[in-house]
């Protein structure tokens, strides 16, 4: 089902479809129906896309369309893994061969000790073998029974169980047999799996041919019944099935029979619910119109970037966090005049969404109370004995209902250290690239052929031309001179440049020196020597931190000349140099919450938008790309019921683990918000539970995000957001 909505306040949409029930436990799935394209794009959350070298695409799969690869092609996705001697994996996929085919399907590998650890499916008259060999050399291979390459489809899925000592091969779903006896772990992980033929040693051979349609790699071993529903399942499940909350779907409008769509919205997912029963489990979005975000018509009613709204700590923030103030150039100044017009707690509560971890994660465990003071959450947690599961973990099976439900809207305010960003990574020039375009400002005092320094369009890093020097018997050393408009040095951190010389020069060092004077009697300037160069005949980038340039006299703050030397001890050689994308360096600055001093190392800071035509369509573009980055952390809420009076121990704040593997959770930790123990007559004991976790971009989950109220004002302002939520949680109401 789908149901689209324009109000006057908010635009967006619900989709309702059939979720993966092996979504949770999926490394790979490429359903491979772009049909165009060196692609194939992997429908599992870990984005996995494969490159296709020489695989054609093909109308006729078995649900859509599939890869045809003519014996001398193949998909290489990237896959390396260990398979531990407690763990499993499954490979499953969809083949047509002709009788009389031979070579590899797939396979992958690593060269341990004397031998090669691996994984392959390959052809054996007419057949599918299996093939294991585990690090220590045992090997597992089995053959099938059943003749597969006949001109027809047939669904082959491979089981390799370290775990049970055993590989097993299923035709179509049914078990054909299997390999039983010693097997160890697995180390797969320097050859990526590839279909089409075999990678061994970076050297592609034993090509087969032959149609293949949704390959999948499973992280755990399948049951009967889970086999049997790969097999049964027509159509496979939609790959929308893998959006989480923040993430970003496309939603097309067409009838039934027409050959092409319309793309009608771009949403942003803003909850996610998974409910139902294990054979047919449902999956709904709600999600957001992201071409709105300008005009605040959004459920998250936000457009500030994430540099502006720092820029309001200064007004609330206590003496823990850097001093900051924030000047903004802008071309619409109804965009600069709305975003001051916002109010402080709303910028603070974005501003938790866009401070960063160390780690690169977005989130912050802070929140400001009514009296304007920052405060930090705190956190307690304590594990449950007890799990909650399918029961396909191993443990017993206790989950009688269960909704999952993934949200942007929540407070997943992840136990960690936090830092505000001061200003983002900048570079001069702001292109990056404008010094090494053009010959002009470009010289060198050294013998220097004819015509050079010249603009190179034919050969360059970055784009649309380098700087071209080339030279016949220098001497000991060739010199390459800029002078550019003055630039003041204070903040940057770094020179970066690209430089590629030919093959018939000898160097055997490289020298930096920049400084503000003119060419003749250089007195004052800053300097690094002793760059190792990294090869002739191709690009390579070069980066000199300045703190570590040695200082000759008072070359001061401002330069407007920058010379790369090469130098060799007797003789540099003929040949030619090309330099591109020469640019000064300022790293990203930020302080964190216990960063007393950070004031006084950054001082004062302007954080400015610079260099930017900002129309109405421009801002909504670079406002939602900046939403997406830093708002990662969607909360995921559970609402499960489990049997009670036996288990009475449930108490928040306890973490518990639990599976339930058509709602996409193996096995993840998460915490108790809220235990309600009941009686029904007739029919026993319940405790339902709602748990609650945060949802990493590395998919990981941080369970320790409910926050204990500690005193009055946090309460407070919590009762506020309320409020603030009220309307809407009314206006969400309508689409569920």
């Amino acid at each position: 089902e789908a149901d689209l909505q324009t109000t006057t306040r908010v635009s967006g949409l619900r989709l309702k479809l059939l979720n993966d029930i092996l979504l949770g436990v999926t490394s790979r799935r490429y359903s491979l129906n772009t049909g165009e394209g060196p692609l194939a794009f992997d429908l599992s959350r870990n984005k996995g896309h494969a490159d296709l070298v020489g695989a054609s695409w093909n109308a006729l799969g078995r649900y859509g369309k599939c890869l045809y690869f003519d014996g001398s092609d193949r998909m290489e996705t990237g896959y390396l893994t260990t398979v531990g001697a407690s763990e499993a994996r499954t490979i499953a996929f969809w083949v047509k061969a002709p009788p009389g085919v031979t070579g590899v399907i797939c396979g992958f590998g690593q060269t341990v000790g004397g031998g090669w650890s691996r994984v392959q499916f390959n052809w054996s008259s007419d057949k599918v073998r299996l093939y294991v060999r585990d690090d220590a050399g045992n090997v597992r291979q089995y053959t099938s029974t059943a003749t597969v390459a006949d001109n027809a489809w047939h669904l082959v899925v491979g089981v390799i169980n370290p775990s049970a000592d055993e590989t097993e091969l299923w035709i179509d779903g049914e078990y054909d047999g299997g390999a039983a006896g010693a097997l160890g772990q697995i180390t797969v992980d320097t050859y990526g799996l590839t279909w089409g033929c075999l990678h061994n040693n970076g050297v592609y051979s034993s090509y087969s041919a032959g149609y293949i349609d949704e390959p999948t790699v499973l992280e755990r071993t399948l049951t009967e019944k889970e086999i049997h529903g790969l097999y049964r399942r027509d159509p496979p499940p939609s790959g929308v099935a893998r959006a989480s909350a923040g993430n970003l779907v496309m939603v097309y409008l067409a009838a039934h029979s027409e050959s092409t769509v319309y793309k009608i919205i771009t949403g942003r997912v803003i909850d996610r619910f998974t409910y139902g029963e294990p054979d047919e489990p449902t999956l709904e979005l709600v999600c957001e119109d992201l071409g709105e975000i300008m005009h605040e018509r959004t459920f998250t009613r936000e457009y500030a970037m994430p540099t502006q709204i720092s820029g309001i700590v200064d007004d609330v923030s206590d003496d823990s966090l850097p001093e900051l103030f924030h000047e903004i150039d802008a071309t619409n100044r109804a965009i600069s005049n709305k975003f001051n017009l916002d109010n402080v707690w709303s910028l603070l509560g974005k501003l938790a969404e866009t401070a960063k971890f160390t780690s690169g994660e977005s989130g912050a465990n802070f929140y400001v109370d009514p009296g304007g003071s920052l405060r930090f959450k705190k956190y307690g947690a304590f594990t449950c004995p007890y799990n909650i599961s399918d029961g396909s973990d191993g443990n017993p099976a206790n989950i009688l209902d269960i909704r999952v439900r993934e949200t942007m809207k929540g407070e997943p305010r992840l136990v960690n250290d936090v830092r505000v960003v001061i200003f983002e990574e900048e570079t001069l020039p702001r292109d990056e690239d404008s010094l090494t375009e053009s010959a002009e400002g470009w010289s060198s005092p050294d013998p220097t052929d004819m015509g050079y320094p010249q603009s190179d369009t034919g050969d360059y890093q970055a784009g649309t031309a380098s700087i071209h020097f080339n030279t016949t018997n220098p001497g000991t050393q060739y010199r390459m001179r800029c002078e550019f408009t003055e630039l003041d040095l204070t903040g940057y951190d770094s020179i970066k440049f690209y430089l590629k010389y030919s093959a018939g020069l000898s160097i055997d060092s490289l020298e930096i020196r920049i400084w503000r004077g003119g060419w003749l009697w250089v007195t004052d300037y800053y300097e690094k020597t002793g760059i190792v160069p990294l090869g002739s005949g191709a690009w390579h980038e070069y980066t000199v931190d300045m703190i570590a340039m040695s200082k000759t006299g008072n070359p001061g703050n401002i330069i407007k000349n920058v010379r790369i030397r090469a130098v060799h001890s007797s003789q540099i050689g003929t040949g030619g140099f090309l330099v591109d994308k020469l640019r000064f360096i300022r790293n990203e600055k930020y302080g964190d919450h216990a960063d007393a001093g950070s004031q006084a190392e950054y001082g004062k800071r302007t954080l400015r938008t610079v260099d930017k035509a900002i129309t109405d369509i421009y801002f909504a573009d670079y406002v939602a790309q900046n939403i997406v980055d830093h708002r990662k952390n969607p909360l995921v809420i559970v609402e499960a019921t489990v049997p009670g009076r036996a288990q009475v121990g449930y108490r928040p704040p306890q973490t518990v683990t639990l599976t339930s593997l058509k709602d996409g959770v193996d096995g993840e930790t998460f915490q108790m918000q809220r235990a309600r123990h009941r009686y029904t007559p007739g029919e026993g004991y319940f405790c339902d539970l709602e748990l609650v976790a945060a949802r990493k971009p590395d998919g990981s989950y941080e369970p320790k995000v409910a926050p204990v109220m500690f005193d009055l004002a946090a309460q407070i302002a919590a009762g506020r957001k309320a409020i603030r939520d009220r309307e809407l949680n009314s206006l969400r109401n309508q689409w569920m």
